[in-house]
């Protein structure tokens, strides 16, 4: 699904969009409500605490083939606590290069807005969900036969979840993982 400046510009400027989720066409409403849910809740009680938004239905000869498209990305402090999360290794300020800690952050060589590249942005998203777990259900809402483990990552669950990314240059997708099920 070829993405274009008009389909993009479609989504609000609360946020910048890092991935894009893709779910089936076909996914049942209760499973994207539920998905959704756990990725914008909290990171304290389960959840990823990512932004998530749906990609609007595109301009005229430019609508979508799937309205199942959602833009998701993360506030600074979350990419940040993030880095940590994943062991990211920056340069610090004497030149040696470490694990970014968030407590020690303006510690960091070039510790700014431009701190953390699209890529490292990114892979922290999808880091967050991939670790996305199950709490106490036992399968995907209106999914019976997507069985849930708690503990157990929820990504390997839900029918057809795939994660594309965004490039700010080109505007184009390139897929990044591929999870077909159920």
């Amino acid at each position: 699904l070829p993405f274009s400046e008009f389909t993009l510009m479609t989504y609000s400027s609360a946020f910048s969009p890092l991935v894009v989720l893709e779910l089936l066409p076909d996914t049942k409403q209760e499973a994207i409500t539920w998905l959704l849910g756990r990725i914008r809740e909290p990171q304290e009680t389960g959840g990823a605490g990512l932004l998530v938004e749906q990609l609007g239905p595109g301009l005229g000869a430019v609508e979508k083939e799937n309205p199942n498209l959602f833009l998701v990305g993360a506030s600074r402090e979350r990419l940040l606590s993030g880095a940590e999360d994943v062991g990211l290794f920056k340069e610090y300020s004497d030149g040696s290069m470490r694990g970014f800690t968030c407590s020690n952050k303006q510690h960091f060589k070039d510790f700014q807005d431009g701190f953390l590249s699209m890529a490292e942005c990114q892979h922290i998203i999808k880091h967050e969900l991939d670790t996305l777990r199950a709490k106490d259900e036992t399968h995907v809402p209106g999914y019976s036969h997507a069985k849930l483990y708690p503990g157990k990552s929820i990504s390997e669950c839900p029918p057809g979840l795939r994660f594309l990314s965004l490039s700010r240059k080109h505007q184009t997708h390139a897929a990044l993982l591929a999870l077909i099920g159920g």
